[in-house]
């Protein structure tokens, strides 16, 4: 009965905290400060703002004391090495003497003398290939394989309180009227992917207006993600399922794959002569 009940405790446990939301606060403007939130706690990614003077002291307590590790630890590593240097010279030696004896002996030999010939050849090898299109290919198979468990996830992503505020200017107002175009094409474009994958996305505000006057080019950009940590889950689990199989299916035999069949080969006829000589004897 004790164990049903820890069973039953295990699996609440399991649910609340797949009900809960990991949320993601993003600022874009002068400064940049992304945060990650779960049940009402936040913790600071990236942070470009200036500190404050206690937030200066504490810095730089820390790199003190980080300094301070570090130097041990390379006191210790260089112990370390100087003990590994002295072991590996003696092991040096060891193996260039036993090696000078065993070429010795091999060179008066005409075999070692083959040996030696093949295995120059050996030594000089093929060019290698260059693999850098393989890898290319196998990430893009890679990619196009776990799209759908992107996509899943993509279609539970909350976006709330969307503000995008952008003023676009330039040197001169041809410059500033084309990069106003490019700004307006690649926000609603953006936007129009994320909606058409199916995220719950809802605006506060968005303003994209041209400066010709100034020419500053400012912007303000902030947002919240919200998904679920099970949805978190069930998308990453999906997405290394597909990963293994991407690999196993490669690694597999081909099982399409059948041996070869020899075709037949035709019977040889026989020459008018030998069916003269055939007709006669009958």
């Amino acid at each position: 009965m004790l164990a049903l009940w820890i069973i039953l405790g295990v699996l609440a446990l399991l649910a609340l905290l797949c009900s809960l939301s990991a949320v993601l606060y993003v600022e874009i403007g002068e400064t940049t400060r992304i945060q990650a939130g779960v049940a009402g706690l936040r913790f600071t990614l990236l942070d470009t703002r200036e500190e404050s003077p206690r937030q200066k002291v504490k810095a730089l307590k820390k790199e003190q004391k980080r300094t301070e590790k570090q130097a041990r630890k390379e006191a210790r590593n260089q112990r370390k090495a100087e003990k590994k240097r002295a072991k590996a010279k003696q092991k040096r030696a060891k193996t260039l003497a036993q090696s000078a004896k065993q070429s010795a002996s091999a060179s008066t030999s005409p075999k070692g003398q083959a040996q030696s010939a093949s295995s120059q050849k050996q030594s000089q090898g093929e060019p290698k290939e260059d693999g850098f299109t393989a890898t290319v290919k196998e990430v893009l198979a890679l990619i196009r394989r776990c799209f759908p468990n992107a996509k899943y996830l993509l279609r539970h992503l909350r976006f709330r309180k969307v503000t995008i505020a952008i003023n676009v200017g330039a040197e001169d107002a041809y410059t500033t009227a084309i990069r106003y175009g490019q700004v307006q094409a690649g926000v609603n474009t953006t936007l129009g992917l994320l909606a058409g994958y199916g995220a719950d996305l809802k605006l506060d505000a968005l303003c994209i207006q041209p400066d010709f006057v100034t020419g500053e080019f400012r912007q303000w950009i902030s947002f919240r993600v919200k998904l679920r940590i099970g949805v978190i889950i069930l998308g990453a689990l999906g997405i290394l399922g597909k990963i293994i199989g991407h690999f196993l299916g490669e690694n597999s035999p081909d099982s399409s794959a059948q041996p070869s069949v020899s075709p037949s080969h035709p019977r040889n006829k026989p020459s008018a002569g030998q069916a003269v000589k055939q007709e006669n004897a009958r």
